[in-house]
């Protein structure tokens, strides 16, 4: 099957092609149990798409646990920041539109915005390198309070900018909330509205929308595990104003994802030029380069390409590895913070084509980035 398949039967023609080997299914199914016997999550779904094929696509232990729920392909997990691929995504249409110039400052699409922040510019908020701090580690930032969304911003407005734009590099969650503010006020329609029109629909992407307090179908329930008393536990309640954005506030399953994965090899939704843009490493002021493009890690493994993205709230990690070279994707979604999706998916990998394997145990990519501040 050719990945550049029609929005129509694309559903229908992965769930058909999704019939892997006895041999490989079980050898895959063994080290998942296992993972999650050790690392206690509960629920976890995996898709693997190799060469444009739904191969593998199961979910595993509860989505949720109350109602002994399990989980499967089409349950639906919050994203955290792999949503961020998508708001880079919308920006990026936008610059082929010419609506948008990454090169224009961002106070151009965004005025008022701090002082401190007038030479920052789009590309800085795609690349993690405006140097602005992030309201996730503001202080006096409460995980309860229900904010605005001036006074996210605000959260970061008030303490001073880590370095000048372009001359470093620092992941930080307020940038993303700042390019879907842009996608908002360019577009005219609302972050997810737009997102929903221009990616999501036409992909058949059904389980993809706006994290909310809708009911949403098949949705996983989110779970923290309490070492003292070795059990499972619901999660505390947060403010949704400090992951509900362009940050990383979208929930998705492995069958949608497994559509965008096959969208990014053609040009249904943005043009093969500006993916490699995306793609690139980032360089900064002082001519070294960052594994970071625009919502994506990108990286070399074994001299092979990977491009992929962690996410984290609490809950819920995420994970999302494309190893280009090889046509082979490996996703992993997760209804539990700490599970490390990001190691597994690429053992997982490894099981498929044995020369992406693990060779050492690794950290993963930049690894100064808190999963627990929405990473």
């Amino acid at each position: 099957m050719n990945v550049s398949f029609r929005a129509p039967i694309l559903p229908l023609l992965l769930l058909l092609c999704a019939a892997p080997a006895p041999a490989r299914a079980d050898a895959v199914d063994d080290y998942i149990a296992e993972q999650m016997r050790q690392r206690h999550i509960p629920g976890l779904s995996l898709a693997v798409v190799k060469d444009g094929k739904l191969v593998k696509a199961k979910g595993y232990g509860f989505a949720n646990l109350e109602h002994k729920a399990p989980a499967t392909p089409e349950t639906a997990y919050d994203l955290g920041s792999v949503g961020k691929q998508f708001t880079a995504t919308g920006i990026m249409l936008l610059v082929e539109r010419g609506k948008v110039d990454l090169d224009e400052k961002a106070s151009h699409y965004l005025p008022g915005l701090p002082a401190a922040w007038a030479d920052v510019r789009v590309r800085h908020l795609l690349t993690h390198t405006a140097g602005i701090p992030d309201y996730m580690s503001a202080p006096g930032r409460s995980w309860k309070q229900d904010y605005t969304p001036e006074q996210v911003i605000d959260l970061a407005a008030n303490r001073p900018p880590h370095f000048a734009p372009g001359q470093a590099w620092r992941y930080v969650n307020t940038n993303y909330l700042l390019l879907d503010r842009i996608v908002q006020t360019v577009s005219g329609q609302p972050y997810d509205a737009f997102l929903m029109q221009e990616v999501f629909r036409p992909l058949g992407m059904t389980s993809t929308r706006r994290v909310s307090q809708d009911v949403t179908p098949n949705r996983a329930a989110p779970y923290d595990w309490d070492e003292t008393g070795k059990a499972w536990r619901n999660t505390d309640y947060f403010s949704p104003a400090l992951f509900v954005n362009g940050s990383g506030g979208l929930v998705s399953s492995v069958l949608d994802l497994a559509k965008w994965d096959a969208a990014l090899y053609g040009e249904r939704i943005l043009k093969q030029a500006t993916l490699r843009q995306m793609w690139a490493p980032t360089r900064l002021g002082d001519g070294t380069t960052k594994n970071y493009g625009f919502g994506w890690d990108v990286e070399e493994l074994h001299g092979r390409r990977r491009i992929g993205h962690s996410g984290g709230r609490p809950g819920f990690e995420t994970h999302i590895a494309r190893f280009v070279d090889n046509r082979l994707t490996v996703i992993i979604l997760t209804n539990r913070l700490g599970g490390n999706p990001w190691e597994m998916a690429g053992t997982v990998a490894g099981m498929y084509e044995p020369a992406l394997a693990p060779r050492t145990n690794t950290a993963k990519p930049d690894k100064e980035r808190e999963v627990k501040s929405g990473g």
